[in-house]
């Protein structure tokens, strides 16, 4: 993942944490489980982020390992 793409996505990530607005990510193969891709960013740190799902269960997320981050109510 190229430096370009990483602000990208940082930057959306920024902004959905400020606005407390949900997400939808998409991260590599290696990461998808059972417990889905859909919650809040709940913090940022270094290069990573804390992602709190629909079930309420956080867990941190590289920022490589992030394709794409959609808004899920624009």
């Amino acid at each position: 993942m190229d430096k370009t793409m990483t602000a990208g996505i940082l930057n959306e990530a920024v902004n959905a944490m400020r606005r407390g607005r949900m997400v939808h990510l998409e991260v590599s193969r290696q990461l998808k489980d059972s417990r889905g891709t859909i919650g809040y960013i709940t913090g940022i740190r270094d290069d990573q982020l804390t992602f709190t799902d629909m079930l309420n269960q956080s867990r941190f997320i590289k920022l490589s390992a992030i394709e794409k981050i959609d808004f899920v109510m624009k």
